[in-house]
């Protein structure tokens, strides 16, 4: 695949039948051929089998316990009680371009082109979240595309490598902000 994103889109529409102009897509499974969303399901039933993670009890009481001595805790670094700057918020013109945008279909060269109000408003979000101690639901959904390596296997059950995409700016913490980076 080249460092061109264009074929990745490519397949993924075609998987979605979006504009696939008669091309097919296979996956083979078992000796068998599939094609179209028959093999977008087998794809997607493959990841849901090697992404569920149970995590035992005991762990997740320990885990609770921790966050909740760290929300009761008055102990908090100054820095991470200041809201973020316009300087900070400025990072987004460091995003990589010609990244997939997430499901809110927002690329990074949208964000990068925002005006000053537009950016205001993206900056009192951003606070209110950092004051809230909230993020958004939709923050925090992304899609997950696999990348095969040419010569590769393509069964779904052998992925070499899957990218998570959706990193804006949000989740890159400055390292004027976070102490000990």
């Amino acid at each position: 695949m080249e460092r061109d994103t264009t074929k990745l889109w490519r397949l993924t529409k075609a998987l979605n039948d979006e504009g696939n102009k008669g091309q097919k897509i296979t996956l083979e499974e078992d000796g068998q051929t599939l094609t179209d969303k028959v093999a977008a399901n087998a794809f997607a039933q493959a990841y849901a089998t090697e992404s569920s993670i149970t995590i035992p009890p005991h762990l997740q009481k320990e885990f609770r316990k921790e966050e909740k001595e760290r929300t009761t805790n008055g102990d908090v670094h100054e820095s991470m009680q200041q809201d973020i700057t316009i300087q900070e918020l400025n990072a987004i013109k460091q995003l990589k371009k010609k990244k997939s945008p997430g499901p809110d279909n927002i690329t990074n060269e949208m964000l990068q082109h925002l005006g000053s109000t537009a950016l205001t408003k993206l900056l009192d979000i951003f606070n209110l979240s950092w004051r809230e101690g909230q993020v958004s639901q939709c923050w925090k959904e992304a899609r997950m595309i696999p990348v095969l390596k040419k010569g590769k296997n393509k069964s779904p059950h052998q992925p070499d490598k899957l990218r998570l995409q959706d990193h804006r700016a949000h989740h890159q913490p400055a390292p004027a902000v976070v102490p000990g980076i």
